[in-house]
């Protein structure tokens, strides 16, 4: 096989533990898959390196002498370390080749369900695959319901869906609903805070989206392989808080002049009518001043107080 066998046999042994005492469809699970990742456990020594990392796994997960839910198990386990590094390419020839092996304890396993999820959120450079990222995601978490992680996953397929201007507004609200739930049950894992920044910013609600994102970075561990592509990721994120917040703020400034510029015209239009009005009014006293130079004195009040009473119903 190749791999160094003390690995092999620490890994074998951490996956048996976890599949005998949790299911796939667990929090417990899931956490016990990022703990054996490299770097990200409490005692950093005992990980595996991360240049024999997906070998191991790959050993384990194509061992058929292994029980099949912790070939199932290293198989999660190998698909998550790709993912996290965003080795998509790979992430997705590692499940076409292997998938079967989630299939084998039964015909619906949660894992696949999940992973295809992922699958598909690995490839978002349409709308068609973003809807299809969306619908795989709602599956996910159809099937682990109380799972952060299929919850997570559904709320970042949102948050790229309106990145994208595919949704915005109220249609981002159970993807909202879906990220705070995630961070209820696991409120330390960082990504989470990092997502629900995004879809807040798309919310408009900056103030709370600078909050989580800061969070996010606060909570990040520095032992993991992926730090520093997460922090990127992280700031990112912050970046487009902040472009959104600018845009925002121009959109409301170019409503704001239009609104002043509707006023400005109809302000305008309401003055041309008066000084229409006046240019009347002044004809008129002018033409009655000259009528009344060839009236009776009786006759010059009669039309003299006409005038008066047609300028007050005027103005």
């Amino acid at each position: 096989m190749g791999q160094d066998q003390d690995y092999v046999e620490r890994a074998v042994e951490h996956l048996s533990t976890l599949v005998e005492e949790h299911e796939e469809t667990s929090q417990e699970y899931h956490r016990g898959i990022r703990d054996i990742l490299p770097s990200s456990g409490s005692d950093p020594e005992d990980a595996i390196p991360v240049g024999q990392f997906t070998g191991v796994m790959k050993e384990i997960a194509q061992d058929e002498e292994q029980r099949i839910r912790v070939r199932s198990a290293a198989l999660a386990t190998w698909m998550t370390f790709l993912y996290r590094r965003r080795d998509y390419k790979d992430f997705r020839k590692v499940f076409d080749d292997h998938c079967d092996i989630f299939q084998k304890p039964k015909p619906s396993s949660p894992l696949m369900v999940l992973y295809k999820g992922m699958y598909d959120l690995s490839k978002v450079s349409s709308k068609g695959n973003r809807q299809q990222a969306v619908e795989s995601a709602k599956a996910a978490m159809k099937a682990m319901p109380d799972m952060p992680g299929a919850l997570n996953l559904y709320a970042e397929a949102m948050a790229i869906s309106g990145e994208r201007g595919d949704v915005r507004g109220e249609d981002l609200d159970p993807a909202l609903d879906a990220i705070g739930k995630a961070i209820d049950i696991d409120s330390e894992y960082a990504k989470y805070y990092a997502n629900r920044a995004l879809i807040l910013a798309l919310k408009k609600r900056y103030e709370e989206s600078y909050r989580d994102i800061n969070e996010a970075i606060e909570r990040e561990t520095s032992e993991s392989d992926d730090y520093q592509l997460r922090i990127t990721n992280y700031e990112a994120i912050r970046t487009f808080i902040q472009l959104e917040e600018r845009s925002s703020k121009i959109e409301q400034m170019k409503h704001e002049q239009e609104r002043a510029q509707k006023q400005l015209t109809s302000m305008r239009g309401e003055t041309l009518t008066l000084l229409g009005l006046l240019a009347a009014v002044i004809a008129f006293v002018i033409a009655s001043v000259q009528l009344m130079a060839n009236l009776h004195s009786a006759e010059a009040g009669v039309l003299m107080t006409f005038m008066a009473g047609l300028i007050l119903v005027v103005f």
